[in-house]
């Protein structure tokens, strides 16, 4: 059955922001935290993606410096052929495909054939036609490593950065989780508090206002004052969740009674 206002008064006329406190306020059942799940279940896991998803361009980064460095440091040439040419046009780019073969002996002596297609430029590849000699760039030691074009550092340049993007990417996504699970975990701690150490006091309504979310829901907003067990005025606000039934009703007039759930001075909610 679905809340009305009658549900966020009590009997004797206190006034809750939330009906599912009402037994409380009314000092029949002890405060129940809320949002108490077990948030590890589920952050551990998108850590953990996200963590990967940071180490592991930097890795394939680090394995693509290396075979780099190793193949700019004992490249070889010789002499290829050219067997086809594409552009690849998709909606967001144009690859000029080349693909090319060259011979190369194997390791018992016997000339043995390797193929790979390469993206080249646009000039490198209105230069050459099918059937083509080209000069051929290849690692002796395994010649499937072949490119068009001697080794140079720009080639590396624009897989470096986009490396740096993602990851900086990753660590902010890491960072904006690593908080919202400290921030959860606060909440949990701090209800746990509530309901072991908590208990009733009576306080008044010193302030209300209903107002539309962006999503037009309409939430309440309050503030409140009540006076510790040492004697000492505090002060609070809360908000209730989507109270849409309150649209059109009169709000509770300051100086309503409320309900305190007080754990300490610091530690305290509105029910």
């Amino acid at each position: 059955m679905s809340p009305s206002v009658a549900d966020h008064f009590t009997p004797d006329g206190v006034f809750v922001l939330k009906p599912e406190n009402r037994n409380v306020a009314q000092g029949f059942v002890p405060y129940q935290p809320s949002g108490m799940q077990n948030v590890w279940s589920y952050t551990i896991p998108i850590l953990c993606t996200l963590f990967f998803c940071i180490c592991s361009p930097v890795f394939r980064l680090g394995q693509e410096w290396l075979a780099y460095l190793m193949f700019q440091n004992q490249f070889a040439t010789t002499t290829g052929q050219i067997l086809d040419k594409v552009v690849d046009r998709d909606s967001d780019d144009v690859d000029y495909l080349i693909t090319y073969t060259f011979e190369h002996p194997d390791r018992n002596g016997e000339p043995q054939a390797y193929t790979n297609t390469e993206s080249v430029n646009y000039a490198y590849f209105t230069q050459v036609e099918q059937g083509m000699s080209v000069e051929v760039y290849f690692s002796p030691d395994n010649p499937t490593i072949s490119q068009l074009t001697p080794p140079t550092i720009d080639q590396m340049i624009p897989t470096t950065l986009g490396t740096l993007i993602a990851v900086v990417i990753g660590f902010v996504l890491l960072n904006g989780m690593i908080h919202a699970l400290v921030v959860q975990r606060r909440s949990a701690w701090r209800e746990r508090y509530l309901s072991e150490h908590g208990h009733l006091l009576r306080g008044t309504l010193t302030h209300i206002e209903g107002k539309l979310d962006e999503d037009n829901d309409y939430v309440l907003n309050v503030r409140y004052e009540f006076q510790s067990p040492y004697g000492i005025r505090q002060q609070g606000a809360g908000s209730s969740g989507y109270v849409n039934y309150f649209k059109g009703h009169p709000l509770p007039p300051l100086g309503t009674p409320i309900a305190v759930w007080y754990a300490d001075d610091q530690t305290y909610t509105m029910l």
